[in-house]
């Protein structure tokens, strides 16, 4: 009885060992993540109406996590671009966080996106944006 009480806890020690996962830290390996693992797309920028008939720049964006991980922060840059094509202004998000009052997790295989008719507002871009916008996930935090 107590060989197999022991080889009981030897295979539950292995199977641990085995089956153990370190989620990636190093900025090097979050970078590969978001190079190869994560995908932008479903990208909108216009003028909108908000609730109050103001009219105003809105963005929205769809997150795609193809990888095998559990991301609980991504943080976006949103870059408005003039009419030459140069950013002018940006704008830094955080879609998927801890933080957030409606936590989220973005699982593999998961897409984050907005809502049919919800964008996020931007106030006083002036006269200089051309309504095209340049979009990247700068930075992303593993679940444990």
């Amino acid at each position: 009885m107590k060989k197999l009480l022991a080889i009981m806890v030897l295979s539950l020690l292995w199977c641990s060992v085995v089956f153990s996962h370190e989620a990636p830290k190093t900025t090097e390996a979050k970078q590969n993540y978001i190079q190869n693992y994560l995908q932008l797309f479903e990208i909108e920028a216009e003028i909108i109406n908000t609730l109050w008939d103001e009219k105003k720049p809105g963005i929205k964006y769809a997150i795609k996590n193809n990888g095998s991980e559990i991301l609980t922060e991504i943080k976006v840059t949103v870059y408005f671009l003039d009419k030459n094509d140069n950013p002018f202004f940006e704008k830094s998000y955080s879609p998927i966080s801890k933080y957030n009052f409606d936590y989220k997790i973005l699982k593999p295989n998961y897409t984050y996106r907005f809502d049919k008719n919800k964008y996020q507002t931007i106030d006083n871009l002036g006269d200089e944006w051309s309504g095209k916008i340049k979009i990247e996930i700068v930075d992303i935090e593993f679940a444990e």
